[in-house]
């Protein structure tokens, strides 16, 4: 495969950072199960032909307890060597996805300049395909290596000349697998493309159905998706054909050297230099060291693959240099501070009008505001110009003295947290979930915050901190999907705490005892809460009404009303 694929692949092992210990008990156990597949072929070619000569059973004791024990033990250890290699797989996946989501989620909006349907399938199909960097790359190699140097050091000690035929043939076999993997590369690259291609040609045939309609435009969207297809069909057939000539030439390697080390062992045999014995272990054992060889054509082959989907994960990196503007380097301001918004306007992609049109608010520390409007009214936009994911274009947000958009990114994320009404909870343990709010967070400071929470009893009863959640936390009840969420943006113990629609979803008890613990946890936090339920809004200290892109704030009279 071509040098830019290593590079690509090592790049992404080296992001995930699996933990040492884990990779060295794969490596550790895959030694261990190729050496008992070659002790166990070796040794049964070897028992055979003493069989064969007489002497019974009494003196062929030893070996045969040596062969039945690895027998007994070849299973567990492949099981457990393909196991430990998914563990791995699994962790570094987990790893990538949080990557994947927070690289999108510090872009300002209309930054990632790439359709819907091609954004989803890079953050479903490209991050699941990277998995297999250790299950179907990494783990083939390791066997053809581990199996080739032991089988060939094993042969080399009865007949060294066949010892160094097998070493060739070994490393013959791994250059056609590079060979093969070379070629494919552009193809799986322009394969990747055109799968994303695809893809956005029919996330916008169906988001553009009613408009195609009107315009008749329904049969040339239609044709564009079929050529699309098409294209990608042709690159798959190019690369199912070498596939199968890789694989061809992966058996004649493996057949040729078993038996170019069979006639080396017969000629061995009739010269008298070894035994009947040695020679069938000799030649049992070059079967099981050359056995793995024809593996990594698929690895060869799923390496480009992997590699085109790591590359287009990466344009996302890439499309976030394209879009700063400018340095922002101050540092946010110490607590306590103010945050003053004035004469917001915000335009979004596709909206002739602007959402917000000369908003203004005040939001003194640690006071509790409510924020009522209808839905479209322009809520959720003003918490993403808080967050910093969108840009006025006309206006200022200023924290404290300092303006927004002249703090950098990451101390913006660090002290404004958001809960909203469907936080991301990704497969992996209750401790990588909290620790995306803060990856730095001791175990005591997760275990304090799941306290304040109430959660300290769930997550024991399902295991602790190394429990591992279903995908979105699917193995918690809505409320208590909540409250983990929210305990993940307190443990940031931040200056700004907006509460986007926290309760949407829940029953009544859920929805009160959510955003009950949100306020009570707050402490000295400023807490913006966005919501439609008056209830929950006279819940606040002020009440704010969001209406033509201007917010005004209920006096008392009013706010008595709502009750």
């Amino acid at each position: 495969m071509a040098m830019s694929t290593m590079r690509v692949l090592s790049n992404w092992a080296e992001r995930s950072r699996p933990p040492t210990r884990r990779l060295l008990a794969s490596v550790g156990l895959a030694l261990l199960a190729a050496l008992s597949s070659l002790a166990l072929l070796g040794g049964s070619g070897v028992l055979v032909v003493r069989a064969t000569g007489g002497g019974g059973l009494a003196a062929l004791g030893g070996l045969l307890i040596a062969i039945e024990l690895m027998a007994f033990l070849r299973a567990p250890l492949r099981l457990s060597e393909r196991l430990s290699a998914h563990r791995v797989a699994l962790r570094s996946m987990i790893q990538w996805r949080l990557w994947l989501y927070d690289g999108i989620a510090r872009q300002p909006a209309g930054a990632l300049t790439i359709s819907s349907g091609e954004l989803l399938d890079r953050s479903i199909d490209d991050v699941d395909a990277l998995q297999d960097l250790y299950v179907r790359l990494a783990l083939p190699l390791l066997s053809v290596v581990v199996a080739g140097l032991a089988a060939s050091i094993w042969i080399a000690l009865v007949l060294p000349l066949a010892g160094l035929v097998m070493l060739v043939m070994v490393t013959l076999g791994i250059v056609v697998a590079l060979l093969v993997g070379r070629r494919a590369d552009q193809d799986q690259i322009a394969a990747a493309a055109a799968r994303g291609h695809l893809a956005g040609r029919v996330a916008d045939l169906v988001a553009g159905m009613t408009e195609l309609a009107m315009v008749d435009g329904t049969a040339g969207a239609m044709a564009g998706v079929e050529a699309a297809a098409h294209r990608r069909s042709r690159i798959l057939v190019r690369q199912a054909w070498r596939q199968g000539l890789g694989g061809a030439g992966e058996v004649l390697v493996v057949g040729a050297g078993i038996i170019a080390v069979t006639l080396l062992a017969g000629q061995s045999v009739a010269s008298g230099r070894i035994g009947g014995a040695a020679a069938a272990g000799v030649v049992l054992l070059a079967v099981a060291g050359l056995e793995p060889l024809p593996g990594l054509i698929a690895a060869a082959l799923r390496a480009p693959e992997v590699a085109a989907s790591a590359r287009r994960l990466e344009e996302i990196e890439a499309m976030a240099t394209t879009v700063v503007a400018a340095p922002t380097t101050e540092a946010w301001p110490p607590s306590p501070i103010t945050i003053t918004i004035e004469g917001l306007r915000v335009t979004l992609p596709g909206r002739a009008h602007p959402v917000l049109d000369g908003a203004s608010l005040e939001l003194p520390p640690g006071e509790h505001i409510a924020l009522l409007g209808a839905s479209g009214s322009g809520k959720s936009t003003l918490a993403a110009v808080l967050l910093g994911f969108v840009s006025p274009t006309a206006g200022s947000v200023h924290i404290g003295g300092t303006a927004l958009g002249a703090i950098c990114a990451d101390d913006i994320i660090g002290h404004v947290a958001l809960l909203d009404q469907s936080p991301a909870l990704f497969g992996g343990t209750i401790r990588d979930a909290l620790r995306l709010g803060a990856p730095s967070a001791s175990d005591t400071e997760l275990r304090d915050v799941l306290a304040t929470c109430q959660l300290v009893e769930v997550v024991e009863g399902v295991g602790g901190l190394d429990a591992v959640l279903a995908e979105q936390g699917a193995s918690l009840s809505g409320g208590q999907q909540q409250r983990l969420a929210l305990a993940r943006a307190l443990l940031r113990r931040p200056d700004l705490l907006i509460l986007d629609e926290p309760t949407v979803g829940l029953d009544p008890d859920q929805a009160h005892e959510v955003l009950t613990l949100a306020l009570a946890a707050a402490g000295s936090a400023t807490v913006l809460l966005i919501t439609h339920d008056v209830d929950e809004a006279l819940r606040c200290q002020r009440i704010g009404w969001l209406s033509g892109g201007q917010i005004r704030l209920l006096g008392p009279d009013e706010v008595a009303a709502l009750r």
